[in-house]
């Protein structure tokens, strides 16, 4: 896939240091769609601004490694390169976030501001945040490729932009141990991610304060008294595949770990153990009401409370993601067994077919403005490599939608795709426009026999596992051997700009298969942890 050119001009220390940029954007890349009476304008893959009601423009965010002991804290621009594009826009108000479980169908007009700039926006970049990624410092750059002149209809492209991030000193992220196992993963995913991948410098450091033994474990599962025994075929597994692996009971994490509440205990400990052994990969292994998830507030147009796991793998709470965590909702033994025998038959004796090349997409209509299928296709287009065999049940599909998508599972599918209104115990495959849904019964009379799936939804909390258990549960720890062998999807809802196909949870959905395929990262924690990072700030 094209991708943006950005050229690291200079780097020079005075008072504070400074790295110079230069980001070119070119007029054919842009292209052109109508929503209801509006105008879209979408260039490359880059995302749309987020101000609501406020013209529908391109954002790109590019992300700077810091010399360490440095802070990003403003914007310099040396120089911008314009294009007047021929002819006039009105141009598609950024509309309000809506829920992937809604079925409202209504395009909102211009805000009372859209038509009080004389161009919009203003700032070409700005700092979006700091954060750090294994004690390497970083800031997130946002940058306007396009300006518009609401009176007129007038759009500019800025098509060469130099900036320079202006730094001062701060106190430097705490290093992390790093071993040889992890360094290579640490450092490949930052210079990947990162504009100056020559200025990322990873440097080991002693733990302190420790309450950990001295050890090398990369992969730590944590789980209950109860369920420890069960997890050793796991752990032998990654002990042959060459990870230093071990367990941690949930009761010594308690009893050793201070806290404001139990969540903030296993967060600590899990910053203990990232810096003390170099554990990058956790798994929690047991359901919610064993090890529970942290409940955050967010306020979209109401406050929400969501319960994830992702309070462990944020440690820090940059928005940056320091280890990969996932969870295996299994709160007794035969759910750990069934969870385990689904790993093992994918990781060590996948059938010998065209199965570890299937992949279906699943695109549904979330409302009259707003087809799914739009981002699926630009994800079977740009990211998936032609050597897969891409499957695909569209709204705009003849047939009933249901019996193909069961059709397919059944069949085997390596990797799937879902876009649709969803719930706790349903998956919609074309929920709006026909009413048609699986079950947690479908799910479980699933015969994919050991062609299990990594199914990933947009669908509002199908990965509800706090309650009594989700759907995405039965992909997982029932129905051995067959339906999914991991699933990504929302503990509560997932998010959608009516007509925009690169926003909120559509955003974060490609970039996973950008992760996957443009960026090389197969480890499953890793192309989630890629993809969030890639879409920080959001």
């Amino acid at each position: 896939m094209k991708r943006l050119g950005i050229i690291l001009l200079s780097a020079s220390a005075v008072l504070a240091a400074r790295s110079r940029f230069v980001i070119n954007f070119e007029a054919a890349d842009l292209r052109f769609s109508r929503v209801s009476k509006y105008d879209v304008v979408t260039l490359l893959d880059l995302p749309t601004i987020t101000e609501v009601g406020m013209p529908g423009l391109p954002v790109k965010t590019m992300h700077v490694a810091l010399t360490p002991g440095q802070r990003a804290v403003g914007v310099k621009i040396i120089e911008v390169e314009t294009e007047t594009l021929s002819g006039t826009y009105r141009l598609l108000p950024v509309q309000p976030p809506r829920k992937t479980s809604d079925k409202e169908d209504r395009i909102l007009g211009p805000s009372e501001k859209y038509y009080s700039h004389s161009i919009y926006p203003e700032k070409i970049a700005e700092i979006a945040g700091n954060g750090d990624i294994a004690g390497q410092a970083l800031c997130a750059v946002r940058i306007y490729p396009l300006a518009y002149i609401p009176q007129s209809g007038t759009l500019i492209l800025r098509k060469r932009i130099a900036i320079e991030v202006e730094t001062e000193s701060a106190p430097p992220p705490k290093g992390i141990k790093l071993t040889p196992l992890t360094r290579p993963i640490y450092e490949s995913e930052l210079k990947e991610l990162v504009a100056n991948p020559e200025d990322v410098t990873l440097r080991s450091a002693a733990p302190t304060g420790t309450k950990l033994d001295p050890g090398d474990y990369e992969y730590v599962i944590i789980t209950t008294s109860s369920l420890q025994s069960y997890w050793s075929q796991l752990l032998n597994w990654k002990k042959r595949k060459g990870v230093n692996d071990t367990i941690v009971n949930v009761t010594w994490i308690y009893n050793n770990y201070s806290g404001s509440d139990n969540q903030e205990k296993i967060r600590n400990f899990v910053i203990d153990a990232n810096s003390t052994w170099g554990a990058i990969w956790f798994l929690i292994g047991a359901d919610a009401d064993q090890i529970p998830m942290k409940v955050k507030q967010f306020y979209v147009d109401d406050w929400y409370d969501v319960p994830s796991d992702y309070y462990y793998a944020d440690y820090d709470d940059d928005w940056y993601q320091e280890v990969y965590v996932g969870r295996a909702p299994a709160d007794n033994s035969s759910q750990i067994n069934t969870f385990i025998s689904k790993v093992l038959k994918y990781e060590q004796d996948p059938p010998t077919t065209n199965y570890p090349l299937n992949v279906l997409l699943i695109g549904m209509d979330l409302d009259g403005s707003t087809q799914s299928e739009n981002v699926k296709e630009y994800i079977d287009n740009y990211y998936i490599p032609s050597r897969f065999n891409v499957h695909k049940v569209y709204d705009s599909d003849g047939g009933n939608h249901r019996d193909s998508v069961l059709y397919y599972l059944n069949a085997g599918q390596n990797l799937v795709n879902h876009s649709d209104h969803s719930d706790w115990y349903v998956l919609g495959v074309g929920y709006t426009n026909h009413g048609w849904s699986l079950y947690r019964s479908d799910i479980d009379a699933l015969y994919n026999t050991y062609k299990t799936c990594i199914f990933y939804s947009l669908g509002c909390w199908s990965n509800a596992f706090d309650y009594s258990d989700a759907i995405s549960e039965h992909f997982i720890v029932y129905n051995s051997n067959r339906a999914g062998v991991a699933y990504i999807g929302n503990t509560r809802y997932g998010w959608y700009n009516s007509g925009n196909y690169n926003t909120l949870s559509m955003k974060y959905d490609r970039e996973w298969w950008k992760s996957l395929f443009n960026y090389d990262k197969y480890i499953l924690g890793q192309t989630l942890a890629d993809s969030r990072n890639r879409n920080y700030p959001s």
